[in-house]
């Protein structure tokens, strides 16, 4: 672990080397962990010199004391890969090179979650568009009857018919 750095360094992976990125939180806690001299490892094993080869069983209490039995490891990289393409907007090469996925295909699993904030972006953008339409229709109309300048402003409150008064219903606006 390169805590000024804020990776850990995987000589074993599944894939090979890696380097994984830990989030302060993560840090935090892994900072907080006692640490034994002449141990190189992050979680010391019982014998010196070697790390720590009981999460299995470690796991095990953590799931039973949490509630969660049937919560595989692997399952909270899904979780978290989840959560991020659905919320946070990331893209899919950014989540995948977070959970250490070396190939798109890899993350590619979790394309459909991506969809969500593609789809807010694009309500937010028509919703604008309407509203910049609904605007331009009402200058238009104000200086058909003989107005002049600039319609007036949406006030943020709607009528009863749904409009704000400044431009016609309100079809797709948040």
């Amino acid at each position: 672990m390169d805590v000024e750095r804020g990776v850990l360094n995987l000589w074993d992976s599944k894939t090979g080397p890696k380097t994984v990125p830990l989030s302060e939180p993560a840090l935090e806690i892994l900072r907080g962990l006692p640490r034994l001299a002449g141990n190189p490892h992050v979680i010391p094993g019982w014998k010196t010199g070697e790390p720590y080869r009981g999460e299995a069983k470690a796991w095990e209490r953590i799931r039973e004391a949490a509630g969660l039995a049937d919560v595989r490891i692997h399952d909270l990289r899904h979780a978290f890969a989840s959560v991020a393409i659905s919320n946070s907007g990331a893209s899919l090469a950014l989540v995948g090179g977070a959970i250490g996925h070396t190939s798109a295909a890899s993350t590619s699993r979790y394309a459909h979650l991506a969809q969500d904030p593609i789809r807010a972006v694009s309500e937010l953008t028509a919703g604008l568009i309407t509203c910049l339409f609904w605007r331009r229709v009402a200058l238009v109309r104000s200086r058909a009857r003989g107005g002049e300048g600039e319609p007036p402003r949406p006030s943020g409150r709607r009528t009863e018919d749904g409009s704000d008064g400044a431009r016609g219903p309100s079809r797709s606006m948040p």
